[in-house]
């Protein structure tokens, strides 16, 4: 899920802010320990952030999936968590509030900016986090307390504000984040988020390697942080702010480090997908289908570029992404109408210019966009 795309959940990114990977500003206000956990990165790093573990874990257990038809969230997830709390000694005060909290985001799309905070909060302390979360809007305005004047988090939580424009809006955030805290006894014994974090990495720098390299460089899409948490499916989140990357990609203990690797490359994607999906956009305002084209079209070029470079990562990725991540049925996905064959071979077409490999490029394409 690429944060530049439509409506409320671009908020943040149309702000002009980077992720704190690049703010001097965010490592400073929050001494040592966020200067390094969120330093300087030549390439990719693959690691775990706390942080979004809590937040991602909890709109999870809420079951906010957003909109369109591709869940945000493992469905799975939030019933195994559930299971898992009752040997616990009982519901936590999120499980308890969730119908009412649910409500609440569910009326007003203004709220699924909250999918993308973890991403601009990359490396802070979960503390601190939850802390300025629970103050937004609060105190006269200062909505990111903590962060001086001018600086990246003091900008991030006014931008945050203003997405969430009025006093009921930020309650509800602010309750969110205090209900997230008993939650962390909850994930700190929670088997399914145990993630082999080693062996995803070796897969990633494997598929990383060689032709991949070429692409990422291509696209000056050479660094960044890659945190896997357990609470997302297979729809992802990508972010590049302008001075930091930052792509979020959903694993479990069962995960296969193949499919993991494949779909970080997936949610890489994006930016050659934006260019391939931007003719299309401009003729249809149906924000559930683009969302839905969207989806289909990053889950194709990570499938084209497995099959043409790395086809011992394919059977992984299919079992992953399922009938989209294959030629049958990339041509035949539901929620898109009628003609869905004839826009997605377009679709293809595009993609196999955008990403310079073999195929019928022979008749023009009124989606082809040229860089």
């Amino acid at each position: 899920m690429n944060a530049r795309r439509w409506g409320a959940v671009t908020a943040l990114a149309l702000s002009g802010l980077a992720s704190t990977a690049g703010s001097a500003d965010a490592r400073a206000a929050y001494g040592p320990e966020i200067a390094a956990a969120t330093g300087p990165s030549a390439e990719w790093t693959v690691e775990r952030d706390p942080f979004a573990d809590l937040w991602f874990h909890g709109l999870a257990v809420v079951g906010f999936d957003g909109f369109g038809a591709i869940p945000l969230y493992d469905p799975g997830y939030g019933w195994a968590a559930a299971a898992h709390r009752a040997t616990l000694g009982g519901p936590t005060p999120l499980e308890q509030t969730r119908g009412r909290i649910l409500a609440s985001f569910a009326a007003d799309p203004s709220y699924e900016v909250l999918h993308f905070v973890p991403l601009y909060l990359a490396g802070m302390p979960e503390g601190a986090a939850l802390d300025m979360l629970q103050r937004l809007g609060a105190e006269n305005g200062d909505h990111a307390r903590g962060g001086s004047a001018g600086s990246h988090l003091h900008h991030f939580g006014s931008a945050l504000a203003a997405a969430l424009p009025s006093h009921h809006h930020r309650e509800v955030v602010r309750e969110f984040a205090t209900l997230l805290a008993p939650e962390r006894r909850v994930l700190d014994r929670f088997e399914l988020a145990e993630i082999d974090l080693g062996a995803i990495r070796d897969a990633w720098s494997e598929l990383a390697s060689g032709v991949y390299g070429s692409f990422l460089a291509e696209e000056q899409l050479t660094d960044g942080r890659i945190i896997v948490t357990p609470a997302l499916g297979m729809e992802g989140r990508y972010l590049d702010a302008g001075s930091g990357r930052v792509v979020a990609i959903g694993a479990t203990s069962d995960a296969d480090p193949r499919a993991v690797a494949g779909a970080i490359l997936r949610e890489l994607c994006y930016p050659v997908v934006r260019r391939v999906v931007a003719p299309y956009e401009r003729r249809t305002g149906d924000r559930e289908r683009l969302s839905t084209v969207s989806h289909h079209v990053a889950t194709r070029c990570g499938a084209r570029l497995l099959t043409a470079h790395a086809p011992h990562f394919l059977p992984a990725y299919q079992a992953r992404f399922g009938s989209s991540a294959t030629d049958a049925g990339f041509l035949s996905v539901p929620g898109i109408g009628p003609n869905t064959a004839t826009l997605m071979r377009e679709m293809d077409r595009a993609l196999t210019r955008e990403l310079d490999l073999d195929g019928d490029e022979s008749r023009d394409s009124p989606w082809l966009v040229r860089r």
